[in-house]
């Protein structure tokens, strides 16, 4: 459709840092939720061919309608009712663009290969869960499989600003049972960085969170 798009994506910091590094991502435009200058923002972006917004949100709606573009579509959650949200955002694009692509396969690009590791194997974990302590294993427990594991590997505990005392937690039960061939990564990684340490595993055990959509890709 187009063979060689300039793309502009806007939204959240850790949306667009995921994929700033892909093929033809032009620019990046952090929108601040409280911010009250919405429409001179998006109106010194410029012209666009094609503006697509995968929200529904009244901002979102906003949005569309202070973008500057030859064409726009905005995602419909009550049209698009069938399916993973990747197949409906899908045949969201396709229906916009008509054309008729299939959904592959996430891959997330990092900006620096790995370097070659010659210890041990490594382990990664990772504590924290979507909405909170309802979904969260116990940190003694990730301490328990940790500890059993870390004759094979060495063990990297990662976590977000909200999670260094269950990651703190867990430390202090690796050093209870003498293990002491980790590394505690909490809140100290960029979204960037995070990327490229969770590439570099050989095993990761995590609760349902961001991490975990990561490490799948």
């Amino acid at each position: 459709f187009y063979k060689h798009p300039k793309i502009t994506l806007i939204g959240s910091f850790i949306s667009t840092e995921l994929i700033k590094n892909y093929q033809n991502v032009d620019q990046t435009l952090v929108l601040n939720k409280k911010s009250i200058n919405l429409y001179k923002t998006l109106k010194e972006l410029g012209e666009f061919d094609v503006f697509i917004s995968f929200r529904g949100s009244l901002r979102a709606k906003l949005m569309k309608l202070y973008v500057s573009a030859k064409s726009k579509y905005q995602f419909d959650k009550k049209k698009y009712i069938k399916g993973h949200l990747v197949e409906r955002y899908n045949n969201f694009v396709n229906d916009s663009l008509d054309i008729n692509a299939l959904p592959g396969k996430l891959i997330l690009k990092t900006e620096k290969k790995n370097k070659d590791r010659k210890n041990k194997k490594l382990l990664g974990i990772n504590p924290g869960a979507s909405y909170g302590n309802a979904k969260r294993w116990y940190p003694k427990e990730f301490a328990h499989v940790a500890s059993n594991l870390s004759s094979q590997y060495d063990i990297v505990i990662f976590g977000g600003p909200d999670e260094i005392d269950i990651a703190t937690d867990i430390e202090q039960y690796l050093i209870q049972n003498h293990v002491f061939n980790y590394q505690n990564l909490a809140a100290k990684t960029t979204i960037s960085e995070l990327i490229s340490q969770i590439e570099n595993l050989d095993l990761f055990i995590t609760g349902d969170s961001g991490p975990m959509h990561l490490a799948a890709a």
